[in-house]
Parts: C-alpha cells; sequence; structure tokens
C-alpha cells in the first residue's frame, strides 16, 4: 500500500495531468467564461465530447484516468478507518460531479440543433495532435493504470 508521501505526489501528478489537458483545450479554443462552452463547437460535436470527457475524468468519474487516485485515497482511508475523511472526500466529490454533469447537460441539450459529425479543420493540427492524445490519457488512461497496478 502507499505511503502517504507516495500517494500525495501519485494524486499530485494525475490531477496536474487532467489540469494541464483541461487548460490546454481551453488555451487552444480561447475559452475564458463557462458561457462560452455552450456555443463552443456548434458543429464539431466530437471535439466538445473530448472536451467534456476530460472535465468529467476531472472530476473523479469512474471510467476515467481522474478515478484512480481516488480510489487509492478511498483504500488508504478505508485502512485507516478514518470515514468521516472518507465520507467528506466522496460528498465533495459528487457535488463537483453534479456540477460538471450540469455542464454537460447544458452543453449538449439545451443548445441542440443538428447532429453534425464533421470536423471543420481551421485550427493547427499540431494543437489537434496534441488534444487527442492528451484527450486519449485522459479517457482511457484508467485501463491502462489499472492493468499495470496488477502487473506491479
Amino acid at each position: 500500500m502507499y505511503n502517504n508521501n507516495m500517494l500525495w505526489m501519485t494524486y499530485f501528478m494525475f490531477y496536474s495531468f487532467l489540469s494541464f489537458a483541461m487548460i490546454f483545450m481551453f488555451n487552444m479554443f480561447k475559452i475564458c467564461h463557462i458561457n462560452q462552452l455552450f456555443s463552443l463547437f456548434f458543429y464539431q460535436k466530437n471535439l466538445k465530447f473530448f472536451l467534456f470527457f476530460n472535465l468529467l475524468s476531472l472530476g473523479g468519474l469512474p471510467p476515467f484516468l481522474g478515478f484512480f487516485p481516488k480510489m487509492l485515497v478511498i483504500q488508504s482511508l478505508t485502512i485507516n478507518n478514518q470515514l468521516f475523511l472518507l465520507m467528506f472526500m466522496v460528498l465533495m466529490t459528487l457535488i463537483t460531479l453534479y456540477f460538471y454533469m450540469r455542464l454537460c447537460y447544458s452543453a449538449f441539450m439545451l443548445n441542440y440543433y443538428e447532429n453534425n459529425w464533421q470536423i471543420n479543420s481551421n485550427y493547427n493540427f499540431l494543437y489537434m495532435k496534441n488534444l487527442l492524445i492528451l484527450s486519449f490519457f485522459s479517457t482511457f488512461g484508467l485501463f491502462m493504470v489499472y492493468s499495470l497496478y496488477f502487473l506491479f
């Protein structure tokens, strides 16, 4: 099991990576306000999916990479019998996920016009490639880390 310093560094590194992915996307698409998320990618729904998958991963939703450090902290708190901290962490995570899910719902359902899945490539190809790589690790990283977790 992890000691406290190793657990903290793991948690910090994972969330630094996820925060960097979100900051990279916000910078690339010039998003400064929450209401810009609703009108952004009006004809590029897959980019909106990448953005919100990263946001849900940052919130710690279980199939995404952001859940792994939360799972480690939950295991550590359960072993150390610190149930009050565990309940507080889970409650704050649920509140955060509720906010992120409301953003996702509003962005996809309230401004629904049509399903146009074509990509209009007016962004720099290098930035788009980096965005896709960061989104891939953010979305499917839990499966890779989970398999490595049981190998070692």
